[in-house]
């Protein structure tokens, strides 16, 4: 089936907000294109044209100053803008927090400032995708029943608990920009809350628990991510105390540790104890180490299987996938 929603964006600053529509939308059973990175190497493929051309909704995600750089002829979001309004298409902007229109654009984007848009608002994000649902889109669902059928089949699959444990260190300084950003797409676009509660763990010298499990409070924990800053040694040992200690209100769900750091711990033999006693209390760690050679390492915190290193942080997002297609089965 054709795509439904096309749905542009300027990296830089709209790329978590339009990674979470697409998720959003999907589930609720529209087809949906995001114009990803990988589509954008070397000159305008011209395949993102007949993307737009299939779909009947074009949504616009407008972090501030996003049109600026539109003056160029070149720009890739004032082309894909500019094929949609000549198309014909149903542009929505969405209007992050700060955006303004530019007092000049280009002559064959002046048309932009007349579409209808709608406010971003991360507290009540339901309520935005409601409205335009109801009020904005052309598209249609496609199969409804598709819709329920997924809901039904979620509801007999077994919750989980996951502690969210991030490294922030002093030597996390110039990742801790990406590692913020990624942790929010793995909450707003990767992590099912329909079976799911999610919690946040910060560590460095000592460990803080950050926002407690949680199956509703998106806010609590976006608000906490952003405000993460880094300092002190690699207390991991703390961490995981505090994520057993959060794991005595989970029953019988799943429990689950996802663990991102880019040093050893300060105690490595009681740390590595730890955690094998917290594996044979029926916990799943997941472990992340960012430009970490020694794989044993890892292998001492999550036994054999649920580990990753990668040597660039920009492939975190990619790996926040894997585990959580793994964590939604």
């Amino acid at each position: 089936m054709p795509c439904q929603i096309f749905i542009s964006y300027r990296r830089n600053g709209g790329e978590v907000l339009a990674h979470l529509f697409y998720t959003k939308l999907s589930q609720e059973g529209y087809k949906v294109f995001l114009d990803v990175e990988s589509l954008r190497s070397g000159k305008f493929n011209s395949a993102l044209y007949e993307k737009i051309d299939e779909c009947e909704d074009f949504l616009l995600i407008l972090p501030p100053n996003a049109l600026d750089r539109c003056n160029d002829p070149n720009d890739w979001l004032r082309l894909e803008i500019e094929h949609a309004l000549k198309s014909k298409k149903n542009i929505i902007p969405i209007f992050m927090r700060n955006f303004i229109f530019p007092k000049e654009l280009p002559e064959t984007l002046k048309g932009l400032a007349y579409f209808n848009g709608i406010n971003a608002n991360m507290e009540f994000f339901d309520a935005v995708i409601e409205k335009l649902t109801k009020n904005f889109f052309r598209s249609k669902l496609f199969n409804p029943q598709e819709r329920k059928r997924i809901i039904t089949e979620k509801s007999e699959i077994i919750s989980s608990d996951i502690m969210l444990l991030l490294d922030t260190s002093a030597s996390m300084y110039e990742n801790i920009d990406e590692l913020k950003k990624v942790a929010l797409i793995l909450i707003y676009k990767m992590i099912d809350f329909q079976i799911c509660r999610v919690g946040l763990i910060t560590f460095n010298t000592s460990a803080e628990l950050l926002c407690p499990l949680t199956q509703n409070d998106n806010k609590e924990l976006n608000e906490q991510i952003k405000n993460i800053n880094v300092n002190g040694g690699t207390n991991t040992l703390a961490a995981l105390k505090l994520a057993e200690s959060e794991f005595e209100k989970s029953g019988d769900r799943r429990k689950i540790i996802i663990l991102v750091t880019d040093g050893y711990p300060d105690d490595q033999q009681k740390t590595f104890e730890y955690a094998k006693l917290l594996r044979s209390k029926n916990v799943l760690i997941y472990s992340i180490g960012l430009g970490l050679s020694d794989i044993e390492y890892l292998r001492n915190i999550s036994g054999r299987n649920q580990i990753f290193i990668i040597e660039d942080i920009k492939k975190l997002l990619e790996t926040f996938e894997v585990i959580a297609e793994s964590i939604n089965e």
